[in-house]
């Protein structure tokens, strides 16, 4: 399945097509829009309870996550 996830970077509206089975997981968008955003930086090591605060703090807002394809 195809999930379109979309946030805010910086104030300004983005979209990212990711691929999971089922729903995914928070931790798993975060670093997916992370990678996207800060390409040449590595993936920092957070617990899922810090996620959302790590994310506001690199300017990445997640706004939404809906089934874009349902077709493997």
């Amino acid at each position: 399945m195809q999930w379109l996830i979309e946030y805010r970077f910086n104030g300004e509206d983005r979209h990212l097509l990711m691929r999971a089975r089922t729903i995914p997981h928070i931790k798993a968008i975060a670093f997916s829009v992370y990678v996207r955003e800060f390409p040449d930086q590595p993936r920092p090591l957070h617990a899922n309870t810090e996620v959302e605060s790590w994310l506001c703090a690199c300017g990445i807002t997640i706004t939404d996550v809906r089934l874009a394809c349902a077709q493997a």
